[in-house]
C-alpha cells in the first residue's frame, strides 16, 4: 500500500546518502533536525522545509533497483523504474509521473503490476540492486547472531561434557536392560567425539541388548571407522559382528521402504529420509565388514 512521503521520512536517514546531505545542507544543525525526523516532526532549518528538501533529494539521487518495460504508449514501449533511498521506493514512469511512497521493494514492485497488469512486456522486470538494508539494524543482527552462537557453543560444550559424565557412570554400573532411564538419556543426549568411549559404550550395549536384541544405533557410528578399529583393536570382534548383523538387517528394512516410497503412485517426502538413512547404513556396514574381514 502506497503511503504519504511523511510516513517514510524517518526511514530516510539509515541511508548514508541522506545522511550526508543533511550534513552538507545543514552544517551543525544537523544532528537536531535528524533527531527531530526520527521523532517524525517536520522540522523546518535555515528557512527550509525539511521534509521537502528530502523529497527533492529522493527524486535527484534514488538509486535505481528494478526496471519494467511496458507497451502501449503513443511513442511505443516505455521504462517504468522502482527507485529508492533507505528503504523508501517509488516508481515513475515518462507519461503517468511519480507513484508511491512504499517501505518494501516488493510491494512497490507488486504495485507496478496491478497498474500495468496487461502492458508489461515481462512481469519479473530487470534488477539492478538488492532491496536496501538498514546498516545499523543489520550490524545489530549480526552481534545478535553472534552472541547467539557462542552461547549455543557454550550449551552444547555444556551438554556434552554432562553426557560424558552420564557415559562414564554407565561404564562403572552398566544397567542391565536397554529400556533404562540410564541408557535413553545417554543416547539422548550429543555423542561424544571420542572413538575409544564409543567403542567401550557399543560394547556395553551390544552385551546389554544380548544376542536377540538391535546391536546397531547410530550413537555409536558417528565416526564408525575410528570406532570399529577401536573395538578390533581391543579384541572385540564379537561385537563388530553383532553390529554388522543388525546394520545389515536395517538397510535391508530401509531399502523396502524405500523402494515402496518411490513407486510411481507413492512418490513423496520420505523418499529423501529414507534415501539419506540407507547411505548412512551402507557407510556403517562397509566399515564394519572392512575391519572384520568380511565381504
Amino acid at each position: 500500500m502506497a503511503l504519504a512521503f511523511e510516513e517514510t521520512v524517518a526511514n530516510l536517514i539509515s541511508d548514508r546518502v541522506v545522511f550526508r546531505a543533511l550534513r552538507k545542507r545543514f552544517g551543525k544543525a544537523a544532528e537536531k533536525v535528524i533527531i527531530q525526523l526520527v521523532a517524525r516532526e517536520m522540522p523546518e532549518c535555515d528557512g527550509v522545509h525539511v521534509h521537502d528538501f528530502l523529497a527533492d533529494l529522493l527524486a535527484n539521487e534514488g538509486r535505481l533497483y528494478r526496471q519494467f518495460t511496458a507497451r502501449g504508449s503513443a511513442a511505443g514501449k516505455y521504462p517504468i523504474q522502482i527507485r529508492g533511498l533507505g528503504g523508501v521506493y517509488y516508481y515513475q514512469a515518462n507519461e503517468f509521473g511519480t507513484r508511491g511512497y512504499f517501505l518494501s521493494l516488493e510491494e512497490a514492485e507488486e504495485s507496478v503490476r496491478e497498474n500495468w497488469t496487461d502492458d508489461l512486456v515481462s512481469h519479473a522486470g530487470r534488477r539492478y540492486r538488492d532491496a536496501f538494508i538498514d546498516p545499523i539494524a543489520a550490524a545489530a543482527a549480526a552481534k545478535s547472531a553472534e552472541r547467539e552462537a557462542v552461547a549455543a557453543a557454550a550449551r552444547a560444550k555444556k551438554a556434552a561434557a554432562k553426557n560424558l559424565q552420564r557415559a562414564s557412570r554407565l561404564l562403572e554400573a552398566p544397567p542391565v536392560s536397554s529400556d533404562s532411564a540410564k541408557w535413553k538419556k545417554l543416547l539422548a543426549g550429543p555423542s561424544p567425539e571420542d572413538p575409544v568411549l564409543c567403542a567401550k559404550l557399543a560394547k556395553q550395549w551390544v552385551e546389554t541388548v544380548g544376542p536377540d536384541g538391535h546391536a546397531y544405533h547410530p550413537w555409536f557410528l558417528t565416526n564408525p571407522r575410528a570406532t570399529v578399529a577401536s573395538l578390533m583393536h581391543a579384541g572385540d570382534e564379537h561385537v563388530v559382528r553383532a553390529m554388522l548383523k543388525d546394520v545389515e538387517r536395517s538397510l535391508l528394512a530401509s531399502e523396502e521402504k524405500w523402494k515402496m516410497v518411490t513407486g510411481p503412485a507413492r512418490m513423496g517426502s520420505d523418499v529423501g529420509r529414507w534415501r539419506d538413512e540407507a547411505e548412512v547404513l551402507r557407510g556403517a556396514v562397509h566399515s564394519l565388514r572392512s575391519a572384520s574381514g568380511t565381504h
